[in-house]
């Protein structure tokens, strides 16, 4: 299927948050059509702030760079920079910012493995990432 609705996520790869890490790239290929990336602006008590989230979906058996112990480690603890393509072939960079005081990494929310219901279901894994800060990115 080429098809690829506008607005969500063709591509992303994920890097650590740390410039100084030598880690490499983790990108897996997405489950067409069910990735996406929302932005919420909220203001409560007067403090504006814009919550970034990114969810991932890729069939189980190409998602094991998810499930590895030191990437959830480091999406937990340290945070994880995302280079995403969505599928109208424009780009965004979530996570990081020139200006490093309105941008927070993106932190591992939940991991979910779905093993399926029956014989023709796919095993799926949902990886949802999420930061907090003052920077709108598109």
């Amino acid at each position: 299927m080429d098809y690829k609705p506008i607005g969500g996520i063709a591509e992303c790869s994920l890097h650590a948050a740390d410039a100084a890490s030598q880690s490499a790239a983790i990108s897996v290929e997405l489950i067409d059509s069910r990735s996406t990336y929302n932005q919420t602006l909220k203001a409560e008590s007067g403090v504006c702030t814009v919550e970034h989230t990114l969810k991932l979906v890729a069939c189980k058996k190409d998602a094991a760079a998810w499930l590895d112990s030191e990437f959830i480690r480091r999406a937990s603890y340290e945070g994880v920079v995302a280079e995403v393509i969505l599928n109208d072939n424009n780009s965004v960079r979530v996570g990081y910012s020139e200006n490093r005081l309105n941008t927070q990494p993106l932190r591992l929310l939940s991991i979910e493995v779905d093993s399926g219901s029956s014989a023709e279901h796919i095993p799926t894994v949902i990886l949802t990432l999420r930061s907090t800060d003052t920077s709108l990115n598109l």
